[in-house]
């Protein structure tokens, strides 16, 4: 953890590369920023943007003169600097009555196999959060296309492929091996060998009749490395109590296998509370962990045999069953098989006939279905539509629209990237501590010092359009160095750290451990030691600086 006082000892001097800043999120009169965790459809009312301007500081009056005055056309939401198209309920000025639509979702999980190893290639390990920007001006604003989806006469498929993720990060391993960009976070303990672990039970929901064999893919992780012998681990992995899966590999490694040898009925599948157990078996000479011929385990108490579970997944074929009003569901109807041309689709246990639907695939190209059936008395939605490739929809009924944004606030343009800025020393810190950072710039100033007080949340906004990521804090200081009017001489980063950016552990909130300005995690040089926290990351840039 850092405070300022041990942080301003160290006056890094400022030196990064080049970041090319390709959109800027800014330039209209009103800019909201939203934040999103989770894939839906979301809704924002005139009454939610008047409320957040009256607490922002306008009057009622103020508020609604200007939300009026804004030509509705223009009303544009971007995501990454991309805009997105949206629905806006008038194209004349927004009034009390009028609303947007949107598609949303949090930060998913890029990964990339190098060399047999997946490895991140975006933000997911810093948060959950993704950042949308609602802009009401300028030019006029993408607006969701209209497909006809009128139902037409015949059958539809009866199932879908749907999958189950299974991952609860709640151990780190900080010494993995060849840890850059991985995944550090695995779920439960170890499994040591001669034991087995049963992970929290789950539910999969309208699994459908089928002859169709479902899919399980799960991926292990060596702990432990015993050189004098090949291969050094034998896990079992059981299903509903039923051996699915024997395997023997070896060493520290990433272990991703995928299993479709068994039907998608009991006793391997059920609608509730089904398991997923791992074994480690005993039937090799493992010896002990301070055998010395044991990497990963140093207890004499431990067998020189470890495996964590990162992950698991199951794909199986669910019907079209909506629950409580709301389904998300495609037209790939059975492994390796989608469904083109024209499709029925009927969607069952939907309870009212006041529903939308969206096609979700491209969250670049939303398209809203219209001219679908609803049948009161059989509770279904029928409707058809045309398609060539696997296409995923959204049906939900207008009350299931998300309109409890987790936050949307109003924000003013930074000016980080302006030129002209000039500063000897830079002090990055969170907004409760914008104050303290006042009063210290002005000691500083007192000193000779040109001094800056950063918002970290202006430098995710400038530098990563307002997504979480430390990378952000050091090409912010890179164009800093590379093109203010004065070059930065110090920089400060006001604020403790956490390496649990994502706030797994859930100690954020209650144990006052919030993640204020984020630290680097970097992979040592050094063998065995692993991901290490560095601040002297963010200044590393010239010459041969990693």
């Amino acid at each position: 953890m850092r405070s300022w006082i041990r942080k301003a000892k160290l006056y890094l001097p400022i030196l990064f590369w080049f970041l090319i800043h390709s959109s800027n999120a800014f330039g209209a009169d009103l800019t909201f920023q939203i934040e999103i965790t989770e894939e839906g459809i979301y809704y924002i009312h005139y009454n939610t943007l008047g409320n957040i301007l009256v607490n922002s500081g306008y009057s009622t009056e103020e508020a609604a003169s200007v939300l009026q005055s804004i030509d509705s056309k223009t009303i544009k939401i971007k995501n990454r600097g991309v805009e997105i198209p949206i629905y806006v309920s008038t194209n004349t000025n927004f009034t009390p009555q009028d609303y947007i639509i949107f598609f949303g979702t949090g930060i998913q999980k890029n990964t990339v196999k190098e060399d047999n190893v997946t490895r991140f290639t975006n933000e997911y390990p810093f948060t959950k959060t993704n950042i949308y920007y609602l802009i009401t001006e300028g030019k006029d604003g993408l607006r969701m296309k209209v497909r006809d989806g009128a139902p037409k006469e015949g059958g539809g498929p009866s199932g879908f492929i749907e999958k189950y993720h299974g991952e609860m990060d709640t151990t780190y391993w900080e010494t993995l091996p060849d840890g850059e960009r991985r995944d550090h976070w695995f779920y439960g303990s170890r499994i040591f060998g001669g034991t087995q672990v049963s992970f929290p039970p789950f539910n999969l929901s309208n699994i459908a009749t089928t002859t169709e064999p479902f899919i399980l893919r799960y991926s292990l992780q060596g702990r432990t490395d015993n050189f004098s012998m090949t291969p050094d681990h034998h896990t079992v992995v059981y299903l509903n109590g039923q051996p699915v899966d024997d395997d023997y590999w070896d060493g520290q490694r990433e272990r991703e296998i995928e299993i479709m040898s068994f039907p998608q009925a009991e006793p391997f599948l059920k609608s509730n509370d089904n398991i997923l157990s791992i074994a480690s078996m005993v039937d090799m000479n493992v010896g002990n962990g301070d055998s010395g011929f044991c990497i990963g385990e140093t207890h004499s108490d431990k067998p020189c045999d470890a495996v964590f579970l990162n992950y698991f997944e199951i794909e199986y074929i669910k019907t079209y069953t909506a629950e409580n009003d709301l389904l998300i569901f495609n037209n790939q109807t059975s492994p390796g098989y989608t469904l083109v041309g024209d499709v029925q689709f009927k969607i069952s246990n939907m309870n009212t006939g006041n529903v939308e639907i969206y096609d979700i695939t491209d969250p670049l190209n939303i398209y809203k279905i219209e001219n679908f059936s609803y049948d009161s008395v059989a509770k279904t939605v029928r409707f058809s539509d045309n398609i060539q490739k696997k296409t995923r929809y959204i049906i939900l009924s207008v009350s299931k629209r998300v309109n409890n944004i987790p936050a949307i606030t109003l924000i003013q343009p930074s000016s980080l990237i302006d030129k002209t800025n000039s500063a000897d020393y830079v002090i990055i810190t969170h907004k409760d501590f914008i104050e303290a950072a006042r009063l210290l710039a002005g000691h500083r100033e007192g000193r000779g010092l040109k001094a800056m007080v950063v918002d970290i949340e202006d430098v995710y906004r400038e530098f990563n359009y307002g997504i979480i990521t430390p990378k952000a804090i050091k090409d912010f200081l890179q164009y800093a160095y590379q093109n203010w009017q004065s070059t930065p001489l110090y920089v400060l980063l006001l604020g403790d750290a956490n390496i649990d950016y994502r706030d797994n552990w859930g100690y954020q909130n209650t144990n006052n451990d919030k993640n204020f300005i984020p630290v680097a995690m970097i992979q040592s040089a050094t063998p065995g030691v692993g991901e290490i926290p560095s601040d002297n990351w963010f200044v590393t840039i010239r010459g041969d600086d990693p």
